[in-house]
């Protein structure tokens, strides 16, 4: 059996490698946190948007938290998870990007009772061809360095869900193709 062992508090050893999700939090109820961004990377993702014309879609998460690797110890990854619940395209003005890693895409429902419903239908297009492919049970999607992927359109919504990105790089790369 396990000893019974004390909690320490937030300021141990080890305190630096809990992170709060919130710390990282990029959208809060489809509202961009301005306080996540320096002034120098807000005028960027204006004259980005510019531009593109890119920007988010009403399907996009209600909430959504990214994590790059300066926030997480420098490890060589960043991450997104957020709260869906909108149908829509995620991004206006833009179509497929590649990545320079590889990345995974999550989708998952949020009903603890049955792991095998996602609540919504997901569309999505893969490789340069776009073959177009369309699911409604949480599914993961696999991207390889420079397999073009999006746009991402949630046809439809019953229940919210969740999706999270792993992409192994601590900084996002990314680079539209078209």
């Amino acid at each position: 059996m396990r000893k019974a062992i004390k909690p320490v508090k937030s300021t141990g050893k080890y305190a630096s490698l809990i992170k709060p999700l919130k710390s990282g939090l990029l959208t809060e109820r489809r509202t961009l946190n301005v306080s996540r961004f320096t002034p120098e990377q807000l005028a960027q993702r204006e004259e980005k948007t510019k531009k593109t014309g890119e920007k988010l879609g009403p399907g996009n998460a209600d909430h959504l938290v990214w994590m790059y690797g300066k926030d997480l110890e420098n490890l060589d990854v960043n991450l997104t998870w957020g709260f869906y619940s909108s149908p829509g395209v995620w991004h206006r003005g833009v179509g497929a990007h590649v990545h320079p890693v590889g990345e995974v895409l999550v989708f998952v429902g949020t009903d603890p009772g049955n792991i095998d419903y996602l609540g919504a239908e997901i569309e999505i297009d893969l490789g340069k061809e776009h073959e177009r492919y369309i699911f409604d049970r949480p599914s993961v999607v696999i991207c390889p360095p420079g397999l073009p992927h999006n746009p991402v359109v949630t046809r439809w919504v019953d229940k919210s869900y969740s999706f999270f990105v792993i992409n192994l790089a601590g900084e996002h790369g990314t680079r539209n193709v078209d």
